[in-house]
């Protein structure tokens, strides 16, 4: 049998809780798994992930770990309520997070948020979301409108912090036309004192929080 053979039969079996596959044929071929929990489509070289995988509303696990060419997230991805895990380690070139995650009340892991303006993608979707714990790599900071809160002290779970100014750790913030809130960003990230590890990259403040 072919390997598209392979994949369009294991697509059949309506009740799949787990996949496991890179390749992105898989993808369009989820239609009729309502009852997956758990997909990890792990160094697969999509760019855009389809949108019928906000159907999946049983989902609980969506792990994109080192996906370098996914650019996009489904807009409608704030319909999977299941939703407990989100990997995103190492999507380097994500453009942008889906509007309203806040909605994913569930959310216990999202190891990236990528800020942006406009209702819906800023920081403060991440304020509500008590459970988040283990790894967050907070993006694009920059952007964060003054006054906004993200409340990282009540998300006592937790272990690891990365705040970067930039889209990337290597950012400069010698390139940014306004650098005058970012001080003001820093004080308003407080986490709580049991964190284990924190970075900071492309900060362009003149002094370092008091926290």
């Amino acid at each position: 049998k072919s390997k598209q053979t392979d994949l369009k039969e294991i697509v059949k079996l309506t009740s799949l809780r787990a996949i496991r596959c890179p390749d992105p044929y898989i993808i369009h071929r989820l239609i009729n798994t309502t009852h997956l929990r758990y997909l990890d489509l792990s160094e697969s070289k999509i760019v855009r992930l389809p949108n019928s995988i906000c159907m999946l509303y049983n989902l609980q696990s969506l792990r994109l770990n080192n996906c370098v060419k996914l650019r996009f997230l489904p807009e409608g991805m704030q319909a999977l309520r299941q939703l407990t895990h989100i990997y995103l380690l190492l999507c380097t070139s994500l453009e942008r997070m889906p509007p309203k995650l806040s909605l994913l009340n569930n959310l216990c892991t999202l190891t990236s948020f990528i800020v942006d303006t406009g209702y819906g993608f800023g920081i403060e979707e991440l304020k509500d979301l008590k459970q988040l714990g283990n790894r967050l790599e907070l993006f694009n900071l920059r952007k964060v409108k003054s006054g906004s809160k993200v409340n990282l002290h009540e998300k006592k779970n937790l272990t690891e912090l990365l705040l970067c100014w930039g889209r990337h750790a290597d950012h400069n913030p010698l390139h940014d036309e306004v650098i005058s809130n970012n001080q003001e960003v820093l004080e308003s990230l407080v986490p709580h004192t049991k964190l284990r590890t924190l970075g900071l990259h492309g900060y362009g403040g003149l002094a370092i929080s008091q926290w």
